[in-house]
């Protein structure tokens, strides 16, 4: 449970001042196509999507997350962080605090897919941010044929990936609250109880768990 509290305490104490971060790359194992940010504080909200060979170099990159106080990431401490800081040696500081949400959710017994669980707990998106091709396919549409909608396309879908990130963290923390400290009422914010996809007649920890592994095993066959 300790780890749960530290991430407890460590997203909300540096909430407003957070940097969601999320990458694509221009084929499987390959260089960093685009990297989005996301902010939001009680100054409002901001985004932007650098592109390679555009924009997407360490000075945007250290610009871009200027005193950041957390980088909030899925699955980034072994993929999106790693890349960058690879291309782009000393973009992202390693004095920098990082909360994986990847690592949150395993910790909960959730451990999938960002989309899974996007699609578990409620999390949407517009229709331009659902593509009908991967990304790697609207990389190289726009790198070989020039195909700027294909390029609009994937910086939408990787924005959307980078602001989702913000309501997945929101979601574990309460869940996470209600894990230590049996404030059931958070999960039902969190989970938007009643739910169609998950059947919550209780609030036991084993009932919930099992609603949740259930809605997970849903999604991940409608992906195979």
């Amino acid at each position: 449970m300790k780890r749960l509290q530290d991430w407890i305490d460590l997203f909300l104490k540096h909430k407003n001042r957070a940097v969601y971060l999320d990458i694509e790359t221009t084929h499987f194992d390959g260089d960093v196509a685009t990297v989005a940010l996301y902010r939001c504080s009680e100054f409002g909200e901001q985004q932007k999507c650098l592109v390679r060979d555009k924009d997407l170099n360490v000075t945007t990159l250290c610009a871009a997350l200027h005193e950041t106080e957390l980088l909030v990431t899925f699955n980034g401490l072994r993929f999106d962080i790693p890349r960058i800081n690879t291309e782009w040696p000393g973009a992202i500081s390693k004095d920098l605090r990082v909360l994986d949400l990847y690592q949150f959710a395993c910790e909960l017994g959730v451990g999938t897919k960002l989309k899974i669980l996007e699609q578990t707990f409620g999390i949407q998106r517009s229709g331009h941010e659902r593509p009908t091709r991967s990304t790697h396919e609207m990389w190289a549409e726009y790198k070989n044929e020039g195909n700027l909608n294909a390029l609009e396309h994937l910086m939408a879908y990787n924005l959307a990936d980078a602001r989702n990130l913000l309501q997945l963290a929101e979601t574990l923390v309460k869940w996470a609250r209600w894990r230590i400290y049996g404030e059931y009422q958070l999960i039902v914010e969190a989970l938007g109880d009643p739910r169609p996809n998950l059947d919550i007649k209780s609030n036991s920890t084993s009932h919930v768990l099992k609603a949740i592994e259930e809605s997970i095993c849903i999604q991940r066959r409608k992906e195979a």
